[in-house]
């Protein structure tokens, strides 16, 4: 595992949410790097992640009306 991305916080502690926004924004840099350099445009990127990243909540949120949330 990443130490990099990995939480630093407790699933109780105030500050997770900063602290997953930290980790997150590390992974995202380096996968539009990556992108970037496979030739993708840094602008497609970030729309079809936000696209996924859309999709994925929307999953999640149906799984929790089923009561499968984790």
């Amino acid at each position: 595992m990443d130490s990099q991305i990995s939480p630093k916080t407790t699933e109780e502690d105030h500050e997770r949410a900063t602290d997953c926004a930290s980790a997150m924004e590390i992974a995202f840099a380096r996968l539009v790097a990556e992108a970037s350099a496979a030739g993708w445009r840094e602008m497609e990127v970030a729309v079809i992640l936000a696209d996924i990243a859309d999709d994925h909540v929307l999953r999640l949120a149906k799984k929790s009306r089923r009561g499968k949330f984790n």
